[in-house]
């Protein structure tokens, strides 16, 4: 599949890399896409961050895959201008665009990948905001299983792309397999850049002329899921500050937690404020799963300030 963006006139995959970017890691990247397992569909994992991005257009330009889709995760308690940029990207590329989860209640929704008990306002109404413990539920509840009863559905032999990157962090570097290959979800599943530093994302970007999501370059974060599990109460200001809405969406349902901690039954009170970031000391061994920051970047890099 050819690229509309700036790679020169030509479309031969070895001159796809700005000369910025670091020459092993465009490398290990052309050898990652190379040694792809045969499938019959491709589609790559969108959050609307840097990274994810980056490495569909990898793919996306690439003459050894054809792209299939872009899956983004909708999570309910996400920044819809990140949901939006991941679409405009998808239709400006022409290639389909995957919603997964978009809350039950949302008109026109004929799947519910994510059932009712566990969207979001449900879960907190009844354990409260999250903290860095219980960010596992919010994983398998907000996205682990949505999209995997959207992959069931595809009912398709399937490769899955990821933006997953040795360099994100400490907790990467020791559990990202060299090769770019894993499994996940039962799929395998590769990450061209997975020798990429931050650095290498961005000049990869700017070289190309590629668009920055905004809410990424505002908020330093990719901005698809705000469940708070690693969050600091101060971020609230840069969400007030930009995403003005967004901000009054956590404060109504802050009021909402608080009646429902008053019931009998309700949450603790302790955790009726979103970025409270208490932490039980049984709840610790959670935070450094692999798997839940498979699709949790933005969680990783938080949990690696707090703890740094």
């Amino acid at each position: 599949m050819s690229s509309t963006a700036a790679v020169s006139s030509t479309s031969d995959f070895r001159l796809g890399f700005p000369d910025d970017v670091d020459a092993e890691a465009a490398n290990t990247a052309r050898r990652v896409i190379k040694a792809a397992p045969e499938t019959d569909r491709v589609y790559a994992l969108v959050s609307g961050g840097h990274d994810s991005l980056t490495a569909m257009h990898v793919v996306y330009q690439s003459p050894y895959l054809d792209l299939d889709g872009i899956i983004h995760i909708n999570t309910g308690i996400g920044i819809p201008e990140t949901t939006a940029f991941v679409e405009e990207r998808a239709e400006a590329l022409d290639i389909p665009y995957y919603e997964v989860g978009a809350p039950c209640d949302d008109p026109g929704q004929e799947h519910e990948y994510r059932r009712p008990h566990e969207e979001y306002t449900a879960l907190i109404q009844r354990f409260g905001f999250p903290g860095p413990g219980a960010h596992k539920y919010m994983y398998w509840n907000l996205k682990e299983k949505p999209l995997s009863r959207f992959l069931k559905m595809l009912e398709d032999d399937l490769l899955l792309i990821s933006g997953v990157s040795r360099h994100e962090s400490q907790n990467r570097m020791e559990n990202v397999d060299a090769s770019g290959q894993q499994e996940f979800l039962g799929y395998p599943t590769i990450s061209p850049l997975v020798e990429f530093t931050p650095l290498d994302v961005r000049r990869y970007r700017r070289s190309l002329d590629l668009p920055m999501s905004p809410v990424k370059e505002t908020l330093e974060i990719s901005g698809e899921c705000l469940c708070g599990a690693f969050s600091k109460r101060k971020e609230l200001r840069m969400i007030r500050l930009f995403y003005p809405d967004v901000y009054r969406r956590i404060l109504c349902l802050e009021a909402t937690v608080g009646a429902f901690a008053a019931l009998d039954d309700g949450p603790d009170d302790a955790y009726n404020r979103w970025g409270h970031n208490r932490l039980k000391d049984h709840e610790r061994e959670a935070m450094d799963d692999p798997d839940q920051m498979l699709l949790c970047q933005s969680c990783e890099q938080r949990h690696q300030c707090n703890t740094s």
